[in-house]
């Protein structure tokens, strides 16, 4: 699994093969280290884009 996977750049992240931890926006796939982190980026996708918790660059994810 590659690292731009990683949607909160945590490695727990990275380490995650569960599907409810695997979220696909905008044609991009994001893995999740935890259920808080889902509920906050559904909450409002851009806003948590946008927020220092996430670390890296939205045209860096693995497209899905």
């Amino acid at each position: 699994m590659n690292l731009v996977t990683a949607a909160c750049g945590c490695q727990s992240c990275v380490n995650r093969r569960e599907e409810q931890f695997i979220e696909i926006y905008k044609g991009k796939k994001m893995i999740f280290c935890n259920n808080e982190c889902i509920v906050e980026f559904k909450t409002d996708p851009e806003k948590f884009l946008k927020s220092d918790h996430f670390k890296i660059k939205f045209s860096d994810l693995e497209n899905a």
